[in-house]
């Protein structure tokens, strides 16, 4: 399925931040398609890169009427990706993948919405497929992302590590919050120095 790929040497999971590129020109959108070769042209369209959230996999047989139609997604490429990981139900652990070099996965953005901190923010599905007898049993899973070979990709400055991880969540600073209350509230000695 995907639960986890590595963009320019940087693992993205759930809720990791990447960079994709919407495949959209002016005034409308524009499905791109592989050569006869299997390589996307050079300069297929003018895109835009955008930082976005990865929110898990989104079947390519539904893309049409449920990513794009319903949902008001946008198809996107991810570029430079190098491996993709995915847990294998047989050895029952999680094994990553390697993926032809300058490679680019195919996923769907979906709309801009609000956080709860005001900032907005993009979620990203990638693209999955069935997978072959021979891909199901290396993956050890009936789905595969859609990876095509773009080595013409433009560069991109790499996100940094997302902030959010390295500070405690709400909850947990809620929790240490409480924690110090109830010590001071039960004779506990605060640390002066």
């Amino acid at each position: 399925m995907c639960n986890v790929f590595e963009q320019v040497g940087r693992e993205v999971g759930p809720g990791g931040n990447c960079i994709v590129f919407i495949l959209r020109g002016p005034g409308g959108k524009m499905r791109v398609h592989a050569g006869p070769d299997g390589k996307l042209p050079r300069a297929f369209v003018p895109f835009r890169a955008v930082r976005a959230i990865y929110a898990g996999a989104a079947k390519s047989e539904k893309l049409e009427y449920l990513w794009l139609r319903h949902k008001k997604g946008e198809e996107v490429l991810i570029p430079r990706v190098n491996k993709f990981g995915d847990y294998h139900l047989k050895h029952q652990k999680q094994m990553s993948h390697d993926l032809p070099a300058d490679s680019a996965m195919k996923g769907v953005l979906l709309p801009e919405q609000t956080g709860k901190d005001g900032q907005p923010y993009r979620l990203l599905k990638v693209q999955t497929r069935p997978a072959t007898p021979q891909e199901e049993e290396l993956v050890g899973n009936d789905r595969m992302p859609v990876v095509i070979p773009w080595p013409e990709a433009p560069d991109f400055e790499q996100l940094p590590p997302n902030p959010k991880r390295e500070q405690k969540s709400a909850r947990a600073a809620k929790a240490a919050k409480e924690e110090n209350a109830r010590s001071e509230r039960n004779g506990g000695q605060m640390e002066l120095f």
